[in-house]
């Protein structure tokens, strides 16, 4: 994918993904290229940010448990 690749290049940090904004990346990509297919364009960040959100998630449910026990 398109924004896996941008990542790994630039070296991202997770909050830096977090942080990406939809409009920037699709003009990164070029308009004329993504067409009236914003919505598929966009899938990948999306799922990439879902992704960390939920493994930011997990983390503090187990740094909370270990935190308890």
């Amino acid at each position: 994918s398109v924004i896996v690749e941008r990542v790994r290049d630039a070296g991202l940090t997770l909050q830096e993904v977090l942080d990406l904004d939809y409009e920037a990346f699709m003009d990164s990509i070029g308009r004329d290229v993504i067409g009236s297919r914003t919505r598929n364009a966009t899938l990948g960040l999306s799922t990439l940010k879902s992704a960390i959100r939920k493994y930011q998630r997990d983390r503090r449910v187990q740094d909370e448990e270990r935190a308890t026990a």
